[in-house]
């Protein structure tokens, strides 16, 4: 699973580590769903645990089935390649109720995120009055770190947190702007405090070395020219 551009974290295989957390009796003895699809339906894990709970060969082209009641569910694939659901059965329900506010830079533009080697060791999330307060803590893998001097470094394995908490109060990484002094691509931390929230003790983090330099344009994805990117 990933985040998307939303912020909206979701699945494209079984969800082998929440399955996993679930655990024997809830997926397998319990029988209870692991989530439901935008059809209302459930999908189910059965014979993840317990091979003689094994439905795959009963199952239709939307990978689903109807119960000993008559009640019909999906049930995901529990060997390579992980399936979730092939198609719909129902029709697609507007029953979610995500509500989001996007995460915004100190000038009000939109972070978008690209991917980048850090492997993620730890995550916490605090409310302080009106602020939500994201902290992420892993390690910093094969990349190329822009310095205030211009000059770059290669990070072969540096420990870390990435935090947001407003468009005044965030450390993030984002990708430097494309120069003929810069091999390949860099990224950059940026380190932003002057609004951070009462109670979050932002000097109690690991953060990795800010970039102070002249100001990056941190160009959005291809096409847009808008989006900074993350």
């Amino acid at each position: 699973g990933h985040a998307g551009r939303g912020d909206d974290y979701h699945y494209h295989i079984a969800p082998k580590c929440l399955i996993e957390d679930l655990g024997k009796k809830w997926v397998d003895v319990d029988k209870k769903p692991i989530g439901y699809a935008m059809d209302g339906f459930p999908i189910h894990a059965l014979g993840w645990f317990n091979k003689g709970n094994a439905v795959e060969a009963q199952l239709d082209p939307c990978r689903g089935m109807k119960d000993d009641s008559g009640n019909y569910f999906y049930n995901v694939k529990t060997s390579s390649s992980w399936d979730v659901l092939n198609c719909l059965t129902g029709e697609p329900q507007k029953f979610a109720r995500d509500r989001w506010h996007h995460r915004v830079d100190r000038t009000g533009k939109e972070i978008t995120g690209i991917p980048m080697r850090f492997a993620i060791k730890d995550s916490m999330r605090t409310s302080h009055g009106r602020d939500v307060c994201h902290v992420t803590t892993g390690m910093l893998q094969g990349e190329q770190l822009l310095l205030t001097s211009g000059k770059t470094r290669r990070v072969n394995a540096e420990e870390g947190a990435l935090f947001y908490c407003n468009k005044a109060c965030y450390g993030l990484f984002f990708e430097a702007d494309k120069s003929r002094k810069i091999r390949g691509r860099a990224i950059y931390y940026d380190y932003i405090v002057s609004g951070c929230p009462g109670g979050f003790d932002v000097a109690s983090l690991r953060t990795f070395t800010p970039y102070e330099g002249p100001a990056q344009k941190r160009k959005g994805p291809p096409g847009t020219g808008k989006r900074p990117r993350q």
